[in-house]
């Protein structure tokens, strides 16, 4: 309450400040960010964490816009098109459901996982923020912004070794394609891409090439699993070149849960048939390096 509250205030600042400010000017920006996902429960195994979540590198672009009430103070708020997400990497005990040769019947294998995925995110966020001037050549600022998600993708690679199997007789070269807004449970690319027949313990599996975002998931199951909505606060600063042009940086920190928890499921262990998710908050971190020009 108290988040969203603040949240109000800023953008209700800047409104007001429309009204009555004494000079509006524009501008633009662009520049990168370099972002990650910060959790506050990450899955163990006998003390050792089987999750590693680091950074990637995006993109942001858009439109400034700025009310200024003296030379040393005013609001401001953007209008941007921006990359977030990060890295993610898993290693230990997991699970797979795979399809058998005769009769394409699912049967769940429980086995070792080792999974890399790069997430990108794109957002259409609108930071607001004070700023103030102590001398020409230096803006700070602080805020908060809101943020829809329009995008939502990620790649990577999968090696899944199932308990009975050698290292050497693991499943390897298994693409990850994930599209979180339109892949359907349970499906896979086999269809145009291929498939591999392998016979592990007299049965014959039928593994995937390139696996999408919900092919563990069973038919039915909810999916969508980054949030639509997100917004946080964030801090920064700008070193100008001369009176239009600069160099700016700013820290993002997210305040609201990203992920769906009917969707966020656990990779280390089922519960017979059914998937276990994960109760716990996942929120963007971004740092944004940028080269802007104010008219």
């Amino acid at each position: 309450m108290v988040k969203n509250t603040a949240l109000t205030v800023l953008f209700v600042l800047f409104g007001f400040s429309i009204i009555s400010a004494q000079e509006f000017s524009y501008g633009f920006k662009a520049g990168l960010n370099f972002s990650k996902v910060t959790t506050e429960d990450i899955e163990q195994f006998d003390g050792q964490d089987l999750e590693d979540f680091t950074q990637n590198s995006g993109f942001h672009l858009g439109a400034v816009l700025h009310t200024k009430f003296s030379d040393y103070f005013g609001v401001s708020v953007e209008f941007l098109f921006s990359q977030k997400g990060g890295r993610y990497a898993y290693d230990g005990p997991s699970y797979s459901r795979l399809n058998t040769f005769l009769g394409d019947e699912q049967t769940t294998k429980f086995g070792f996982r080792t999974m890399n995925l790069n997430t990108s995110n794109s957002y259409f966020d609108i930071p607001v923020a004070v700023y103030v001037r102590p001398v020409k050549w230096l803006e700070l600022s602080a805020g908060a912004n809101v943020a829809v998600l329009i995008s939502s993708t990620a790649s990577g690679d999968l090696v899944f070794r199932e308990n009975s199997q050698s290292e050497e007789d693991a499943f390897r070269g298994i693409t990850l394609d994930h599209r979180y807004f339109s892949d359907e449970p349970g499906d896979s690319a086999t269809d145009n891409i291929g498939s591999e027949i392998r016979v592990i313990n007299g049965v014959s599996l039928k593994l995937p090439k390139t696996s999408t975002a919900y092919f563990d998931y069973p038919q039915g199951a909810e999916t969508g699993l980054y949030n639509r909505f997100d917004a946080g606060v964030h801090a920064g600063m700008k070193l100008f070149i001369n009176s239009s042009l600069y160099l700016g940086g700013r820290v993002n920190w997210g305040l609201r849960d990203i992920t769906n928890d009917n969707v966020d499921r656990s990779l280390q262990e089922k519960d017979g048939v059914d998937l276990i998710f994960r109760d716990d908050k996942d929120t963007n971190l971004s740092i944004q390096a940028s080269i802007g020009f104010s008219f």
